[in-house]
């Protein structure tokens, strides 16, 4: 934590020796504060320094005005963090190579609304949903792109992805959910998910372990890659708004507009509300592979129109810290390494 070598040396008969000290210290909240003093002692006993105070932060949030000012929409991310890819509507695909230091247009011919995109874990397999269009696949990180005829053209909501991105997982704004074994070749409808109005789905990294969000509705869960489905009735009737799995699919958390964080950590059987993390117009939730790490954004508290913060949870999203350094804005959407 500190180096003590360069202490101010106090000039008295005896001798001295100047010393150092460091430490590890774990599991600190950010802005935490430390205070610490210097001591000297010998046979006549210790004396101490005036105390000192220095406060642990987390790296702050860095603007990236290189991809340009846009109606993002979405944004998703390798398992390292080194490749992203947003997508901001009608103006499409954005790829970074160099965890967003710099941004790429990657162009869909004939493009449409994008409405959602999923990544594989190394970040070269890519599927996007257009609006009212067909679901198209990148398997070079966006460079090329071809179109999923067999997926129809439907008003897509969200699509999600299992981490070598062979099996992917769309639903549609109201409708019912399509699973691909073939990462995007061919598409099944899963009429037992029921049509309904979906929010969004999201993946177990071997593609078994299936949520989805439904509007006005409860979540449902699948552990058959989507070919049944049950409701997660103790989740209840709400406006889910997003959804997110850690990697085994067993721990889940949800989101609701204008309301709270929910979390599952037995695959959807039960759920907590966390109150801690307050009342807010939630936009995207993301989550670490091991489901202890959880981030959300917010658009802004209910009742408000200035904005509001991205939070973050340490502890499988029993509490909450606001991250200021990001700033008061109207956040859409947050996605996470897998660390």
């Amino acid at each position: 934590v500190r180096d003590f070598n360069n202490a101010e040396r106090i000039e008295e008969e005896g001798s001295y020796s100047l010393g150092d000290f460091s430490a590890e210290v774990t599991n600190l909240n950010p802005n935490s504060f430390l205070h610490y003093r210097y001591y000297a002692e010998n046979d006549l006993g210790r004396t101490y320094s005036e105390t000192y105070t220095t406060i642990f932060t987390y790296q702050p949030w860095v603007e990236r005005s290189e991809a340009g000012g846009r109606w993002w929409n979405q944004i998703v991310s390798s398992s390292d963090g080194v490749k992203l890819v947003a997508i901001a509507g009608y103006d499409g695909v954005f790829v970074s190579n160099n965890s967003g230091s710099t941004w790429a247009h990657k162009n869909i011919d004939n493009l449409n609304y994008v409405q959602s995109i999923t990544s594989s874990a190394d970040g070269t397999k890519l599927a996007a949903a257009v609006l009212g269009d067909y679901i198209y696949t990148s398997s070079d990180s966006g460079e090329t792109w071809r179109v999923a005829t067999s997926s129809g053209q439907r008003d897509w909501s969200f699509i999600t992805s299992s981490a070598d991105g062979t099996k992917l997982a769309a639903a549609l704004y109201y409708g019912h959910i399509y699973t691909s074994t073939d990462s995007g070749l061919t598409w099944t409808e899963q009429t037992s998910s029921g049509s309904r109005e979906w929010s969004s789905i999201t993946s177990s990294t071997d593609g078994t372990k299936l949520a989805a969000a439904a509007d006005r509705d409860y979540i449902y869960t699948s552990e058959d890659g989507g070919e049944t489905w049950t409701a997660a009735t103790s989740s209840g009737q709400r406006d889910w708004v997003a959804i997110i799995s850690s990697d085994n699919g067993t721990k889940l958390a949800a989101i609701v507009d204008g309301s709270y964080i929910y979390t599952s950590s037995d695959s959807g059987a039960t759920w907590i509300e966390r109150e801690n993390a307050g009342e807010r117009n939630w936009t995207s939730i993301a989550s670490s592979a091991d489901g202890s790490k959880l981030a959300a954004t917010a658009r802004n508290t209910p009742g408000s129109g200035s904005g509001d913060y991205i939070y973050t949870s340490n502890d499988y999203g029993a509490t909450w810290i606001r991250q200021d350094s990001a700033g008061q804005r109207w956040w859409v959407s947050i996605t996470s390494s897998a660390d």
